[in-house]
């Protein structure tokens, strides 16, 4: 097959590609190489994810590069966890990557208990979680529409999480190969803040997963990781069953790591029919796919053990199969640095990560692709929070953090700046935070405090662009929000 890839406008360069195969096809050519004849590995990048523990990780293994720093791969165990949050929050909803975790205006206390159970062949995970008390009160906000009505400072009563049963996890391995089913979040790439395909930003969907477990490739010392997902039906709102089927390859070599995924979106039409079986089957039919939405991503990040230094690069393409769409004016991308013992410093930590997925400058002229914009999809949301990148379509995201780490101890202090509705509204939304986590480890018991100052300009796009000029505000455009997080995590066995 053959595309045409025209002039691509990105950050500035211009830049006239022709090649002869399609992603789908360089996609299944390289999976089909490198997969048939070898045994393939579970893609470890998809963890339940919790940014800040993440760092603690890849701090203490810098500092103890002999020394076994989880106990995860013990053979057998049975582990419970007690988990409580109390949160205030005076505006909007606020925190991302919280697995769907939504703090509206008001405060909150909430529940959970972790029961944790393996052995050679199985595991079982659960998490029963309950809000003990609130105060939900609807901030003084103006109604977001489309594709920005699934961002997460958006209130919709719908987004609540009341007493639920999440992190359900049941798993069948033998040696390498294993098969799942459960609602645990997903996290796809290396960055820490924001990621293309998949985050824990909204809550879990149930889904299956498969593949093969940590393997290295023939005598090349390459570890080679696959698997792959499909969800079970989720209701859009035109109640209309849609389905999500990724598939995930990894490869680490040295301090290398390579990654690319492609991700099928499909469903969503009452008058076509379609159901799970299709779905699972659908990366390698290819039914219906004019129909569907795509994605694939690509990444490469390295990490030296020498500097104790992290970089990466994400790249990513949404697609939708149509003769009269450029989807290569579409490219997002993710780049990324985190530095361990700065200065020679050994606690001293600094890192920043920039995410950009703004809509071409030319959607207005060629038809162009726009990253989660089909609300056939719900736009990328479960529970109307959005599972991919939280800053969500037409936006870009940078975050800055220095802080300190030690074995018990930590603190990282945090400036990010995020606009929304880029090339789709002048002046876009504009959100300008400071925050700083705390984490203290005592004994069994894992504290960790969260606090944000948010400040948004051209909140809801009230504002045009004569207030620009005038250096004026329509009311509603400035919000304000401060929000505090208290989390325990206590071992109970």
């Amino acid at each position: 097959m053959k595309i045409r890839v025209r002039q691509v406008g990105y950050f500035g360069l211009d830049i006239q590609l022709k090649y002869k195969f399609s992603l789908k096809s360089f996609y299944l050519l390289f999976t089909v190489i490198i997969l048939f004849p070898y045994r393939i590995a579970f893609a470890q990048d998809l963890t339940n994810f919790n940014p800040t523990k993440m760092l603690l990780k890849e701090s203490d293994s810098y500092h103890n590069k002999n020394s076994e720093i989880s106990r995860q791969n013990e053979e057998s165990f049975i582990k419970i966890f007690y988990n409580q949050k109390n949160y205030i929050n005076t505006n909007l909803p606020n925190l991302e990557n919280q697995g769907g975790l939504v703090l509206n205006k008001g405060f909150g206390i909430i529940q959970s208990f972790l029961f944790k159970a393996k052995n050679k062949h199985f595991s079982f995970e659960i998490e029963p979680q309950k809000i003990l008390a609130s105060k939900f009160n609807s901030p003084s906000k103006i109604d977001k529409s489309g594709i920005f009505s699934v961002l997460n400072d958006n209130y919709n009563e719908k987004s609540i999480n009341r007493n639920i049963f999440k992190n359900l996890n049941i798993n069948l391995n033998y040696k390498s190969i294993f098969i799942e089913y459960g609602n645990k979040n997903h996290w796809w790439g290396p960055a820490i803040h924001n990621n293309l395909i998949m985050t824990n930003n909204s809550q879990g969907f149930y889904h299956w997963n498969f593949g093969f477990k940590d393997n290295i490739l023939g005598k090349s010392n390459i570890r080679m990781n696959f698997n792959y997902i499909i969800s079970n039906p989720i209701k859009n709102s035109y109640q209309s069953d849609f389905f999500l089927s990724s598939s995930f390859l990894s490869l680490k070599y040295k301090n290398l790591n390579f990654g690319l995924s492609r991700t099928t979106l499909s469903g969503g039409y009452s008058n076509l029919k379609w159901n799970m079986i299709n779905a699972a089957l659908v990366q390698l039919t290819n039914k219906n796919i004019r129909y569907w939405n795509e994605m694939y991503d690509f990444y490469i990040s390295y990490n030296s053990d020498l500097s104790n230094l992290v970089v990466f690069l994400e790249l990513g393409l949404p697609s939708r199969p149509s003769s009269d769409i450029y989807y290569d004016h579409g490219l997002g991308s993710n780049i990324g640095l985190r530095k361990y013992e700065l200065f020679g410093i050994k606690q001293l930590l600094f890192g920043f990560e920039y995410i950009r997925l703004i809509q071409s400058r030319y959607y207005n002229i060629l038809p162009t692709t726009n990253w989660y914009d089909n609300s056939k999809f719900n736009y990328h949301s479960y529970k109307n929070i959005r599972w991919a990148a939280h800053s969500g379509s037409d936006s870009d995201d940078f975050l800055v953090f220095l802080g300190i780490m030690s074995e018990k101890f930590s603190i990282i202090n945090g400036i990010n700046y995020e606009r929304h509705g880029v090339s789709f509204h002048f002046p876009p939304e504009v959100k300008l935070e400071y925050r700083f986590s705390i984490t203290y480890k005592l004994n069994r018991a894992f504290f960790q405090l969260n606090y944000e100052n948010e400040y948004f300009e051209h909140y809801g796009f009230v504002d045009s662009a004569t207030n620009v000029w005038d250096e004026t505000f329509e009311k509603g455009s400035i919000q304000r929000t401060n929000t505090l997080l208290l989390s325990l995590e206590y071992t109970l066995f």
